[in-house]
């Protein structure tokens, strides 16, 4: 998925704060990104999704899990009922694609 670089800004923006995990914070920021995933909120999911957060493991964090259960829920409900019903605004679930791409990525040898 190309985003523009006005949605790419947007992106940033809207992660900025959850970033700070990058500093040292560590896991009350985790925990705000990992909420921000099962919530469907499409700025945050596609700024993981796209550029990661570097210090972030997605299996430890939990986000995997939030994501693999995402597409595991697909399997019997529509994408669009999922995101209504967590009341997220995230477009398709193809950031959940590349942040499985990326977990995979970063567990290899």
């Amino acid at each position: 998925m190309v985003s523009s670089k006005k949605e790419r800004g947007k992106q940033r923006r809207a992660a900025k704060s959850l970033t700070a995990a990058n500093v040292g914070g560590g896991s009350s920021n985790e925990k705000s990104i990992v909420k921000s995933i099962r919530n469907g909120h499409k700025e945050v999911t596609c700024y993981v999704a796209n550029s990661g957060v570097s210090g972030l493991s997605f299996d430890d964090s939990g986000i995997l899990s939030v994501v693999l259960d995402f597409l595991q829920r697909c399997e019997g409900d529509t994408f669009d009922k999922i995101m209504a019903e967590v009341g997220g605004n995230l477009p398709s679930p193809s950031s959940w694609i590349q942040i499985i791409i990326k977990a995979d990525s970063r567990t290899k040898l």
